[in-house]
């Protein structure tokens, strides 16, 4: 439940007693491996009434420091047996395909790690039609501004 940390994270100059010191969020630090899961505790204001005591929920915990990356749609993604790659559309309107490290998915959006450059005009509509090395007539668009994801840069490239 990314709302429980973004919660968290909003709150943490708050506290969840009056008069208390800000609370931040206790993680165990052993997995149990009978489930693969961690123990985590939180407080925080609940105004809404959205979170009852005792109440579980399940939490994705950043595991590396931040870092800047590319976001692609996530329909664009395609895989191969070990490897996933993109389809992009050179200079040349030649489309090649790039393979790609991919992370998590924000908002609809795929990142991209390593592989792509800022850019590189993606594929998204036509991807049954297009194969590397054929020529495309290719129709760019902008993504939509995403909210969390400030740095996202991607492009649509056309059927052909």
């Amino acid at each position: 439940m990314l709302k429980l940390l973004r919660r968290v994270s909003e709150d943490s100059s708050g506290s969840a007693r009056p008069g208390a010191a800000p609370a931040r969020p206790v993680l165990d630090n052993s997995v149990d491996r009978a489930t693969g899961t961690i123990r985590a505790r939180a407080e925080f204001s609940n105004k809404e009434g959205l979170f009852t005591p005792g109440m579980f929920a399940r939490v994705q915990v950043p595991a590396s420091a931040p870092y800047q990356a590319l976001l692609v749609p996530d329909v664009a993604i395609v895989s191969e047996q070990a490897r996933k790659y993109v389809l992009v559309v050179d200079a040349a309107d030649m489309v090649v395909a790039k393979y790609v490290q991919i992370g998590n998915v924000i908002d609809g959006l795929r990142v991209i790690k390593a592989g792509l450059n800022r850019d590189d005009r993606v594929v998204v509509n036509g991807l049954l039609r297009a194969r590397p090395g054929n020529k495309v007539t290719p129709v760019e668009e902008r993504l939509p501004a995403q909210a969390s994801a400030p740095e996202s840069k991607g492009q649509a490239a056309a059927d052909p």
